[in-house]
């Protein structure tokens, strides 16, 4: 029989190796693991109410340009406005399409006060990611050439769900480039009359 100071300590030493591995069981758990957020890219969107990352789209957008010798876009408030109106348009009526109702993308655009020089839009429906819907504009000659012009320089983006319906998501992708941009003095726009 071991001295009892060796028993104490063979005690202690099982009942830490105990505690460390019941502690190491934990940390493994499931209920306590966060997984790192997804990116942009790759967020489901056909979720009711979700709402697509426009930066992430400009940035993904900005360098699919780059890769052509393109200049980078930005978000554009009317663009997004435009964009937002055709997808919940595409959402109503259940499909997609260019002129639904509220007209061609160039009466849409003068109507919101647009002014462009250079104008296209992409459209889609039943993709539930923007890495999925960028995917398939980039397969499709004409989606791919809209969004390799190279007098574009704003683009506007937004997803709308439509659970009830055949495509459950609807996509649209404004991309253009003002006539006349608004006039700056240091930062600060000009309001013309």
């Amino acid at each position: 029989m071991p001295p009892a100071p060796y028993a104490a300590m063979r005690r202690r030493a099982a009942l830490l190796l105990t505690a460390l591995a019941l502690a190491g069981c934990a940390v493994l758990a499931p209920a306590l693991y966060t997984p790192p957020p997804l990116p942009a890219y790759r967020m489901d969107l056909s979720r009711p109410g979700a709402q697509v990352d426009a930066a992430a789209a400009a940035r993904l957008i900005s360098a699919y340009r780059a890769t052509e010798g393109l200049g980078p876009v930005r978000i554009d408030p009317t663009l997004s406005a435009i964009a937002r109106r055709q997808a919940a348009v595409q959402a109503a009526a259940g499909h997609i399409g260019h002129d639904l109702g509220l007209g061609t993308l160039d009466r849409r655009a003068e109507a919101a006060g647009y002014d462009y020089a250079a104008i296209a839009e992409n459209v889609a429906a039943n993709y539930p990611t923007l890495g999925a819907v960028f995917m398939a504009w980039q397969k499709s000659d004409e989606h791919r050439r809209n969004m390799l012009m190279p007098a574009v320089t704003e683009i506007g983006i937004a997803v709308v769900q439509a659970p009830g319906t055949r495509f459950k998501t609807y996509w649209a992708l404004e991309l253009g480039r003002r006539r006349h941009p608004a006039p700056t003095m240091a930062g600060v726009p000009v309001l013309r009359r």
